[in-house]
């Protein structure tokens, strides 16, 4: 998976219930929508673990397919699937603006050191041409 040290835990079960909510599919459907998140592996194995663990717990359902070649498994969101994207937006939401705060407070701490320092250098400079 590339670049997942910023990702947030449990940030690809949220992007499943997202695509699916939008569109229920086969899990070889979500790869390449996924990789618009950062996901991005070698083959499925990862996305197809995490369809099952939400299956099990009850966040989405799966039923077979049948159609021209092989069945294939069907998944969309539960009820449940679906109160917990909502939960999860609301959240990111929140802390997006946590986020934002803090990263006003920074670049305005940073931006008066910043001048502190070219102030600070000003005045030796001044010092040393006296």
């Amino acid at each position: 998976m590339k670049g997942n040290a910023a990702r947030p835990n449990g940030m690809l079960a949220i992007c499943i219930l997202l695509l699916l909510s939008e569109s229920p599919g086969h899990g070889y459907q979500l790869v390449d929508p996924l990789k618009l998140f950062g996901f991005d592996w070698n083959g499925p194995g990862p996305l197809y673990q995490e369809l099952h663990k939400l299956n099990t717990a009850g966040l989405v359902r799966s039923a077979w397919e049948q159609g021209r070649g092989p069945a294939r498994r069907v998944y969309e969101p539960t009820d449940a699937g679906r109160v917990a994207l909502a939960t999860y937006v609301r959240s990111a939401s929140e802390a997006v603006d946590q986020l934002n705060c803090l990263l006003v407070k920074a670049e305005a701490r940073l931006s008066r050191c910043c001048h502190d320092d070219e102030r600070r250098g000003e005045d030796q400079r001044v010092r040393d041409s006296a």
